[in-house]
Protein backbone atom coordinates (compact mmCIF):
# COMPACT_ATOMS: atom_id res chain seq x y z
CA UNK A 1 0.00 0.00 0.00
CA UNK A 2 2.94 2.33 0.52
CA UNK A 3 3.30 2.71 -3.24
CA UNK A 4 -0.41 3.37 -3.84
CA UNK A 5 -1.89 6.80 -4.46
CA UNK A 6 -5.55 5.82 -3.95
CA UNK A 7 -7.19 3.42 -1.55
CA UNK A 8 -10.82 2.57 -2.34
CA UNK A 9 -12.81 0.89 0.42
CA UNK A 10 -16.49 0.00 0.24
CA UNK A 11 -17.39 -0.85 3.83
CA UNK A 12 -21.01 -0.36 4.84
CA UNK A 13 -20.78 -1.47 8.46
CA UNK A 14 -17.71 0.07 10.14
CA UNK A 15 -17.69 3.45 11.87
CA UNK A 16 -13.98 4.05 11.30
CA UNK A 17 -12.72 1.10 9.26
CA UNK A 18 -9.21 -0.10 9.94
CA UNK A 19 -8.53 0.35 6.24
CA UNK A 20 -9.18 4.10 6.60
CA UNK A 21 -6.71 4.34 9.47
CA UNK A 22 -4.17 2.36 7.45
CA UNK A 23 -4.69 4.67 4.49
CA UNK A 24 -4.11 7.78 6.59
CA UNK A 25 -0.94 6.35 8.12
CA UNK A 26 0.43 5.22 4.74
CA UNK A 27 -0.30 8.57 3.08
CA UNK A 28 -2.72 7.29 0.45
CA UNK A 29 -5.91 9.11 -0.62
CA UNK A 30 -8.92 7.25 0.87
CA UNK A 31 -12.19 6.90 -1.01
CA UNK A 32 -14.95 5.30 1.06
CA UNK A 33 -18.47 5.59 2.47
CA UNK A 34 -19.36 7.00 5.89
CA UNK A 35 -21.56 4.32 7.49
CA UNK A 36 -21.03 5.21 11.15
CA UNK A 37 -20.85 8.96 10.71
CA UNK A 38 -17.34 9.22 12.13
CA UNK A 39 -15.37 8.96 8.90
CA UNK A 40 -15.75 12.73 8.41
CA UNK A 41 -13.09 13.20 11.08
CA UNK A 42 -10.48 11.90 8.62
CA UNK A 43 -11.99 12.36 5.18
CA UNK A 44 -12.59 15.81 3.71
CA UNK A 45 -12.24 17.50 0.34
CA UNK A 46 -8.46 17.75 0.55
CA UNK A 47 -7.56 14.45 2.16
CA UNK A 48 -10.18 11.98 0.90
CA UNK A 49 -13.50 11.41 -0.84
CA UNK A 50 -16.73 10.00 0.53
CA UNK A 51 -18.89 7.55 -1.39
CA UNK A 52 -22.48 8.71 -0.87
CA UNK A 53 -24.15 5.47 -2.03
CA UNK A 54 -21.98 2.39 -1.34
CA UNK A 55 -24.44 0.18 -3.24
CA UNK A 56 -23.91 2.10 -6.49
CA UNK A 57 -21.15 0.64 -8.62
CA UNK A 58 -21.54 3.55 -11.03
CA UNK A 59 -20.91 6.15 -8.31
CA UNK A 60 -17.82 4.31 -7.07
CA UNK A 61 -16.53 3.97 -10.63
CA UNK A 62 -17.07 7.69 -11.26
Amino acid sequence: MGKSLLYIVNSISDGIPNTLLESVVMGTYPIQPNPGGSTLVFVGADNGLLIENPDSILEIKT
